[in-house]
């Protein structure tokens, strides 16, 4: 458990270096837990959709489960329709890391994944560092290192619900990212370019509901598919993303380094028992999983995710939560 003199206390497990809870004092001073999850260690074994974990190798999608890399052709598992999700059938979120308290506000979390792991080649040291600061934030820091070429993308997929892990959607919520353009994607959310947010529920440039990008009838409106789960390309602005409830004045803004974030807000939560007997259903929380862009091993023109050998991987993604009267604050 780590935490600050404001209340910010965030509870991390070494299974997936995953956050387990994450309270957060709402307008009032109440505690409010604001990540999903589950309440027993065996139904974090049994997770399929990533909860508080560290993804990775590769977050995010690679098209056709295979990458050409310094001439050789690396077969990856196909974990979801034919692709790979997430760092294949068991990434870092299924990994036990080894961790060691480094303050009472701080925490770290070391893995090394074997060369060959899920088809990755090269032995990649991983370490992850959970800060909380006196700004009230949750800071992520990731450094990374192989002794071989290889491909690294990393991050988090805390389930957000800033009305309470126990709130039922997040439809009311008011998100903002800072991003002129998205990555459209295909039926299978792999991408297919670079779209401009311009014109479409996608342009989240200033802050709006999420209940905006849905019709009446509660279908959503293209291009979303089942909800938002599209990566946004940052603008290099600060903060990168805001998201603020209405019902408790819990705001966040997210800063970070990495060139985009994937908006995800839970399209696939169908009856999942949660928390203190919650059962999570469609739209109960959002992600906002810093990275850098899904797929970009086949998109040369985009910012890459190779690392070489002996190169350190380093990236920070940092949560920062307000009151009512900050929560959809400006830049830092």
């Amino acid at each position: 458990m780590i935490r600050n003199e404001s209340g910010l206390c965030a509870e991390i497990t070494d299974f997936g270096a995953r956050i387990v809870r994450l309270f957060v004092p709402d307008h009032s001073g109440r505690p409010v837990d604001v990540a999903l999850g589950f309440d027993t260690p065996g139904e974090y074994a049994l997770d399929t959709t990533y909860q508080g974990a560290v993804v990775g190798r590769v977050c995010n999608r690679i098209s056709g489960a295979c990458f050409e890399l310094n001439g050789a052709t690396y077969h990856l598992a196909k974990n979801e329709n034919g692709n790979t999700l997430h760092g294949g059938n068991a990434g870092f979120d299924k990994k036990l890391f080894s961790a060691g308290q480094l303050s009472g506000n701080a925490v770290s979390f070391q893995y090394v994944s074997p060369d060959g792991e899920e088809g990755f080649p090269g032995n990649l040291n991983l370490n992850v560092t959970y800060t909380i600061t006196e700004k009230n934030s949750l800071r992520i820091d990731y450094t990374a290192l192989s002794d071989k070429d290889t491909l690294c993308n990393l991050t988090n997929h805390t389930y957000f619900n800033l009305s309470g892990a126990g709130s039922l959607s997040v439809l009311d919520h008011v998100l903002s990212i800072s991003a002129d353009y998205y990555n459209s994607v295909d039926d299978e959310y792999i991408p297919t370019g670079v779209a401009p947010v311009e014109g479409t529920v996608m342009d989240l440039r200033k802050p709006r509901a999420i209940r905006e990008a849905f019709a009446p009838d509660g279908s959503p409106k293209p291009p979303l598919i089942l909800g938002y789960d599209h990566n946004f390309i940052l603008n290099g602005g600060s903060p990168a993303a805001t998201a603020f409830s209405p019902r408790t004045g819990i705001g966040m803004r997210v800063f970070t380094d990495s060139p985009s974030m994937q908006l995800y807000m839970g399209n696939h939560l169908d009856d999942l028992p949660g928390k203190g007997g919650t059962v999570y259903r469609k739209h109960s929380a959002f992600c906002l999983e810093a990275q850098i862009h899904p797929d970009s091993i086949h998109h040369p023109e985009w910012p890459g995710c190779i690392l070489k050998a002996g190169d350190i991987f380093k990236t920070y993604t940092e949560y920062e939560f307000q009151g009512r009267q900050e929560a959809t604050g400006g830049a830092r």
